[in-house]
């Protein structure tokens, strides 16, 4: 027979073995059942990780084909990437009921920021109470707990506008069954701590058309960083699951849409898993939702009602862990969504801006007043009228919009006083420009009319006309009193003059000795006519002629007069006739001789008019046809009419020596 102290500690290795093997099989009840969804082809969620099982009935509803849908408290578990996506403040609530008294939950809170990303925090856990201990009876020797809760901590933030990035840190916390030696304690229990993290992004290509519009790509990597914690005597590790997926949303109207979904799944140590989801929006207040989870369909509908959203999800599954599905979340809106607090602050920024802008635009509007003040003052001391108005009116155009600033009024004061005197000066400086000009105009009219003179001066001085040559240069001289030329040329002129007249005078003198009287006289007349404003010169010659003139009979002046006739010298034929002509006013035909003689010395070609040419020409006609007395008759009429025409007074000429001829002839 056995000691008793052996049959006790037998009894309680049993004791024990039993125990654990109940702890055993009570521990991996529930990772082992869902973790036959990985392997089975009705699973759901392949949890392979106690922590893989979905949370959220929205992603319930879309078959879990959520990592590029996620805008929730709900993407920190989902996708980190995704914490930019979600536009509220907010907490999310999740609750479960599993099989065998087990609860699984889920809370989290969202924090979006401005500039800095969005922060979050949550926790799941997933808990089993008064865990029966049996023993091989089997006898119900004791109860335990099993717990084990996850803490995530995430960020997200936008990389660039159309890619966000995220991690989630997380902490495990696992309320384990242990066993004492002792068989008369109970089963203890221990607490061990595990870390691990998560990754994500989504990419927004923001393509532009309708069917590339509004396209969103999802990637997450769960337990990036894997877990190790212990489970009884061994350790477990947690796999890596790949989350990739893809949606489209397509706009139905202004507030309606429709949000077409899938993803794929893939852990590393299960075959992969297909997600589709599709959900009807209506006026952003109902969604109506259907997913695929492989080959089982889920369902769900959706509520906004005064910032709350309430979700719920139906999955109809044929394994024996969850059976058919009824799950609820709810997510809790805190306060404005990102949109709206960015539009608070960018408008409460501009007011900031504005108000600094305001300011600076004042201390610049005074400081700028008081240094154009000071300007203006300055200059206006230095009598700088031009600038000091150019600096006060800068002010007054800039600052002074309505004219009626009180705190321009100085300077309004300071204006009107530079006006004033600008005005004067301007006045002053007009008038003095308007004689200036009028000087400048008589300066040219001057010119011009000294230009003139001098012209008239070289034909007279050409023509050794000296005495009307020196009244054009005295003109000329009156216009421009200052000119040297014109000096010159009035020099140049009394020099010529005076060696003409001395020329006239010898040669008067010259004459008279040879016994020619008569064109001594004609050569004194000249002198005279040249010299008559010089009374020396003119007292001279005159008595010469007087003296020349006693000595000279009619006879012989006739005689003269004759032969310069004869010469054609009609000039000195025509002065000494008229000599005789005015010693005897009746007598017509020294004044007739007188008469044809000036006129062949000064007759010129001239334009006859019609009543002239038709008389010259009949007296033409008549010559040629030989009635020269008609002839003459026709061309002294004519001659009347133009006593100076050189081809009339020639027709008559030829009329007369034809004439002469005839009677010549007729003579003999």
């Amino acid at each position: 027979m056995r000691p008793l102290g052996t049959l006790v500690r037998q009894e309680y290795r049993v004791a024990s073995r039993i125990v654990k093997t109940a702890l055993l099989f009570w521990l991996t009840l529930i990772p082992a059942s869902m973790a036959q969804y990985s392997y089975q082809a009705d699973a759901w969620g392949g949890a392979t990780d106690i922590f893989d099982y979905p949370v959220g009935a929205r992603a319930m509803a879309l078959g879990g084909a959520y990592v590029s849908v996620a805008d929730d408290p709900f993407a920190l578990y989902w996708n980190p990437g995704a914490l930019q996506s979600v536009p509220n403040m907010g907490l999310g609530v999740y609750y479960t009921n599993l099989a065998a008294g087990t609860s699984y939950n889920y809370l989290a809170y969202v924090h979006p920021t401005l500039f800095a990303g969005t922060f979050s925090v949550g926790l799941l856990n997933i808990s089993t109470g008064d865990i029966k201990l049996r023993d091989f009876d089997p006898a119900v020797v004791g109860t335990t707990n099993y717990s084990r809760t996850l803490f995530l901590f995430g960020y997200g933030f936008n990389a660039h506008p159309w890619l966000s990035l995220g991690a989630t840190f997380k902490v495990e916390r696992a309320n384990l069954i242990g066993y004492n030696v002792d068989p008369t304690a109970g089963p203890p229990n221990f607490a061990e701590s595990s870390y691990g993290a998560d990754g994500g992004l989504v990419f927004t290509p923001q393509l532009p058309g309708p069917y590339l519009s509004h396209f969103t790509v999802g990637v997450t990597v769960q337990n990036l960083l894997q877990r190790t914690i212990r489970a009884i005597e061994a350790r477990e590790s947690t796999p890596r699951n790949l989350r990739a997926g893809m949606s489209k949303k397509f706009e139905i109207s202004a507030l309606n849409h429709l949000l077409v979904a899938a993803e794929i799944d893939k852990n590393e140590k299960t075959p992969s898993t297909v997600h589709m989801g599709l959900e009807y929006r209506y006026h952003e207040t109902v969604s109506l939702r259907m997913g695929l989870y492989n080959d089982h369909l889920t369902y769900g509908v959706g509520a906004k009602l005064a910032g709350m959203q309430f979700d719920y999800s139906y999955w109809n599954g044929n394994d024996a862990l969850l059976g058919t599905s009824h799950r609820l979340s709810l997510v809790l809106n805190v306060g404005k969504n990102r949109q709206q607090r960015m539009e608070e602050h960018q408008q409460q920024e501009l007011q900031r801006l504005e108000k600094i802008e305001t300011q600076r635009l004042e201390n610049e509007r005074r400081n700028a007043i008081s240094s154009g003040m000071a300007e203006g003052e300055k200059l206006l001391a230095k009598n700088d009228l031009e600038q000091a108005y150019v600096a006060i009116y800068r002010i007054l155009i800039k600052y002074d919009r309505t004219g009626s600033d009180p705190d321009l009024e100085v300077t309004r004061e300071l204006f009107a006083r530079i006006s004033k005197a600008l005005e004067e000066k301007r006045t002053k400086e007009e008038e003095a420009l308007r004689r200036l000009q009028e000087e400048e105009a008589q300066i040219r009219r001057n010119a011009i009319a000294a230009d003139d003179h001098y012209k008239r001066y070289l034909a007279y001085f050409t023509a050794e006309e000296y005495h009307d040559a020196l009244i054009e240069i005295d003109k000329a001289l009156e216009y421009a009193p200052n000119s040297d030329q014109f000096k010159k040329l009035k020099s140049d002129a009394e020099k010529a003059l005076a060696t003409k007249i001395a020329s006239l005078l010898e040669r008067a003198k010259t004459l008279q000795s040879a016994g020619r009287p008569n064109e001594a006289i004609t050569m004194l007349n000249e002198a005279r006519r040249l010299s008559r404003d010089n009374e020396r010169y003119k007292s001279y010659i005159i008595g010469q002629i007087d003296q020349i003139s006693a000595g000279l009979s009619r006879d012989s002046m006739l005689r003269q007069a004759m032969e310069y006739e004869n010469d054609k010298n009609w000039a000195k034929a025509a002065e000494l006739y008229r000599e005789l002509s005015n010693s005897e006013p009746g007598n017509v035909a020294l004044r007739k001789k007188y008469d044809d003689a000036f006129a062949r010395a000064n007759a010129k070609d001239l334009d006859m008019p019609e009543n002239v040419k038709a008389i010259y020409n009949r007296g033409v006609q008549a010559a040629i046809a030989g009635n020269y007395q008609e002839a003459l008759r026709h061309l002294e009429e004519a001659r009347k009419l133009q006593p100076l025409n050189r081809n009339i007074l020639r027709a008559i000429d030829s009329a007369n020596d034809k004439l002469k001829k005839i009677s010549g002839t007729a003579g003999r």
